[in-house]
């Protein structure tokens, strides 16, 4: 048997000089086929709390983890500006005076809701009635790690009467039985997640990466991209129920404690923003930068270049995960961590990377994550 013996290499390649706070380009991304509106405007967020547990059922409580929810979900109702509860996916907020909020003679009571038309899921599937009763009735469910929010828990049962048409039933009466956020009755999408739940393995269903690095939901941002322990990137949804967000893009970054795990991560996150290189690899929502000097560090003095530079850690696997800061660079350095085992996840021949204390935009730069050795 040959023995894992090799050693893990991170070296900075080429840096790339651009213009810093440079507009984006007004044309096309490579990528979109005329689809989509280029990315010209960023929110950035800064988040004390990471939401590893997932989006929305999973989310608990705090403003720092619903935030997400808000971003990337969408609920029957919402609150304004002023505290009003207002129709967000619903048609209208139901009502003791319109006749859909029911007090029933047993001291019950039954709910009616009805959908706007032409909801799409973030990957296009139609929204249904159907949604709804699965996202309560996993609300609902006491063997899943479950935060319960409002009144769920007086819920007796939901039913969808046909596609737009949901029938909430409750044991008692409850004064906020018609406020119908995420938090009190979250939609969940059948077509990903209804087969997993009905054959009954709750590990499956709480571990499925859906609820974090693969969510689809209906909020006005879908989820991008998700690195472990240093941001969640969202782009604007084009069918979203209020109409596209006027901000095309949204960054949270996480400044809080280590973090150890999240369903389903394969990611090794990189410097924000990406610049757009060419067609064939750039991912969607890659900032178009105007073209600036370049400095190989294999051949030339790049002193002044890595002085800016970030700082760069790797997630160290073993004793309950932490991250590990690797010296700074300097050019034509690199760092050699000599037990690769700790840092690559051999399920998905993974290595966790963050950028941190990043102080200016407009650099971008590459670096190398290279095994050598002789590996079984």
């Amino acid at each position: 048997m040959v023995q894992h013996r090799a050693a893990l290499l991170l070296s900075a390649a080429a840096l790339t000089l651009v213009a810093a706070c440079a507009p984006a380009s007004e044309g096309q991304d490579p990528r979109s086929n005329g689809q989509s509106p280029p990315i010209r405007k960023t929110l950035r967020l800064g988040s004390a709390r990471e939401p590893i547990a997932g989006i929305a059922v999973f989310a608990g409580g705090g403003e720092a983890l619903q935030r997400h929810t808000w971003i990337f979900h969408a609920g029957l109702t919402a609150y304004d500006a002023d505290y009003n509860l207002q129709p967000r996916l619903a048609s209208k907020v139901p009502s003791l005076a319109d006749g859909d909020w029911i007090v029933l003679p047993d001291g019950g009571m039954e709910l009616t809701w009805k959908l706007r038309p032409n909801l799409k899921w973030h990957d296009g599937t139609p929204l249904s009635a159907e949604d709804f009763v699965l996202g309560i009735e996993i609300a609902r469910d006491p063997a899943l790690p479950v935060v319960a929010s409002g009144g769920i828990a007086l819920v007796k049962e939901a039913v969808a009467m046909d596609a737009v048409t949901l029938v909430v039933r409750w044991s008692a009466p409850y004064f906020g039985a018609n406020v119908g956020t995420p938090a009190e009755f979250p939609a969940v999408p059948h077509h990903i997640v209804g087969d997993l739940y009905r054959q009954g393995d709750k590990d499956a269903v709480v571990n499925n990466p859906y609820w974090a690095t693969e969510f689809v939901g209906l909020g006005p941002y879908k989820l991008r991209e998700w690195a472990l322990g240093s941001y969640t990137e969202g782009l604007a949804f084009d069918d979203y129920v209020l109409g596209r967000p006027k901000i095309d893009r949204v960054v949270v970054r996480y400044f809080g404690g280590d973090v150890t795990t999240i369903a389903g991560a394969k990611v090794i996150a990189p410097l924000d923003p990406q610049p757009c290189r060419n067609a064939s690899e750039d991912a969607v929502g890659c900032i178009k930068l105007p073209p600036g000097p370049k400095c190989d560090p294999n051949t030339q003095d790049c002193s002044q270049f890595f002085d800016n530079l970030p700082e760069i850690e790797v997630f160290d696997r073993t004793l309950g995960g932490k991250w590990l800061r690797l010296p700074r660079f300097t050019a034509g350095a690199g760092s050699e961590l000599k037990d690769p085992a700790r840092y690559d996840d051999p399920g998905s021949a993974t290595v966790l990377v963050r950028f941190v204390n990043d102080k200016i935009d407009g650099v971008g730069f590459g670096f190398q994550v290279r095994l050598e050795g002789d590996v079984q």
